[in-house]
């Protein structure tokens, strides 16, 4: 059977569900949606030369994985839902990195406090790529946990260059974030070296 923590952990991720699904078919398309629902119902070729010479302010990755949602069921519905998964990861993400980093208690809240957050179920039922975004940003900083628990093992390195990766063709803020990441990492080896 589930812990007790599992248990909360899973009707919290189910609650945020309820909330990201509620009048989620009824939200009319804002202009910025609007113009992501255009871009992606284009031929790839089409969509990728907009994203490349027009938009080049948006990398092309969540154009591409909303772009095969919407030629595989044909809804810009599909396309939302896509986001209220992303926004549930990222609430799974939260719990564990809440958990490495406290514990279970302070992992919960925390999940908790990102399922009720306005702004998080703002974007988690936004056809745009912020969704995406916050999913993969968790996604890095737990994977940066575990590589730095194991720093001897390659794969969790290649594992957190291939997130990084997806987070740069996502969204240009992870250049930020990494810079961040890279100068903490730097700071906290000088930091371990001197002791």
């Amino acid at each position: 059977m589930f812990a007790k923590h599992s248990k909360l952990l899973l009707l919290i991720l189910i609650l945020a569900l309820a909330l990201r699904l509620h009048m989620l078919a009824e939200k009319e398309l804002g202009v910025d949606e609007a113009f992501q629902i255009d871009l992606i119902s284009r031929p790839a070729n089409e969509m990728m030369y907009i994203y490349l010479n027009v938009e080049p302010n948006n990398p092309p990755l969540h154009g591409l994985v909303t772009h095969v949602i919407f030629i595989l069921f044909g809804s810009y519905y599909f396309v939302k839902l896509f986001s209220v998964f992303c926004g549930l990861a990222s609430i799974f993400f939260c719990y564990k990195i809440g958990e490495k980093l406290f514990n279970k208690d302070t992992a919960l809240l925390a999940a908790a406090l990102l399922t009720f957050n306005p702004l998080h179920l703002f974007y988690s039922q936004h056809t745009r790529a912020y969704s995406m975004v916050i999913f993969l940003f968790s996604l890095l900083f737990y994977a940066l946990l575990i590589f730095l628990e194991n720093l001897k093992e390659r794969k969790y390195a290649i594992a957190l260059g291939l997130i990084a990766t997806l987070f740069l063709y996502t969204h240009y803020v992870a250049i930020i974030v990494l810079l961040c990441m890279v100068a903490s990492l730097h700071i906290c080896g000088a930091r371990i070296k001197s002791i």
